[in-house]
């Protein structure tokens, strides 16, 4: 492969869409959104063992994977011109080269979130570089909680964020891994850009400002939680959770992430609280999340698929 690969990771609502489409703003940049693939795809597929047209018609049964219009042939030049053994991996490299054959560029990127899971594997299998995008932990909850999607509670969010933790702790000793701040990349916008560039070995472009003009958005109708990718950077949405978050959803979180708040420089809200409090913010945040999935989160997913069919 004479392309150089990277990843866009994170929690999710962490501004991992913002870094995409402004590096698919770059002339030598493609990003691909969300492939999902070993977050969701290998988990529901066998890729092994199949032919390339079966591999092809698996993928194509997925909207996310169909929209990028990829055409057997080049998915098929592709696919045999990668010097890779491993069959799933292959497949990975194959979709986000494919996805990019129209764009003539050499830098290849892919932005699923939760492929933090996976940023250690591919950086030592593949020297692909890793952009993990970091968010103050209370912000990405209140986020969620707009959103008929993903984490409800602040134990659902701590426990993510625990693994996010874990992941970053295994990394960041590597030169192909770069940590950005959300809340950096939003206000110091231009030193930030330039980081990323440094890091992907690309010139920095005053024109990656103005990724809020491209013609085509980026994301489909369902992913319309994304629709702030298409105005100029803000600021606006740094501290949310002081307004919308309650005393033991942000207690709990800052509680069971005192070390993610520690080594990010998070500040913590409250100075102190007692072990029986924890426990009883934790029973609070799992019967609020479960509620909240059940006779929210459920209900307005179905609306916003309706409205969108």
């Amino acid at each position: 492969m004479n392309k150089k690969f990277f990843i866009i990771v994170g929690s999710g609502r962490n501004g991992s869409t913002l870094l995409e489409q402004i590096l698919n703003y770059h002339p030598d940049v493609f990003v691909a959104h969300e492939t999902r693939y070993y977050s969701y795809l290998i988990k529901k597929n066998n890729f092994k063992d199949k032919s390339i047209q079966q591999i092809f018609n698996l993928l194509n049964n997925y909207w996310w994977i169909k929209e990028y219009k990829i055409q057997f042939e080049i998915f098929e030049r592709v696919f045999n011109g990668i010097n890779i053994s491993c069959i799933e991996d292959k497949v990975f490299f194959s979709i986000i080269i494919s996805a990019s054959q129209n764009s003539n560029k050499y830098i290849l990127g892919e932005k699923t979130p939760r492929h933090f899971l996976n940023a250690s594997y591919l950086m030592k299998n593949y020297s692909l570089k890793v952009i993990h995008i970091v968010r103050d932990p209370r912000d990405v909850l209140s986020s969620y909680l707009s959103q008929p999607f993903g984490p409800s509670s602040s134990y659902e969010v701590a426990n993510l964020y625990t693994h996010v933790q874990s992941e970053h702790e295994k990394n960041k000793k590597s030169d192909n891994y770069l940590v950005i701040k959300y809340e950096d990349l939003v206000s110091e916008i231009e030193s930030s850009l330039n980081l990323v560039c440094n890091f992907l070995e690309i010139p920095y472009s005053n024109d990656l400002l103005k990724f809020h003009a491209r013609k085509e958005k980026g994301f489909n109708k369902v992913q319309s939680h994304h629709f702030k990718t298409t105005k100029p950077i803000s600021n606006s949405r740094l501290n949310l959770w002081k307004n919308k978050l309650n005393y033991i959803q942000v207690g709990y979180i800052e509680l069971k992430l005192k070390n993610f708040f520690d080594e990010f420089e998070y500040k913590p809200s409250l100075t102190e609280i007692n072990k029986p409090l924890l426990k009883l913010f934790h029973i609070y945040s799992f019967v609020i999340g479960f509620l909240n999935k059940i006779l929210y989160r459920k209900i307005r997913s179905y609306i916003i698929r309706y409205k969108n069919d």
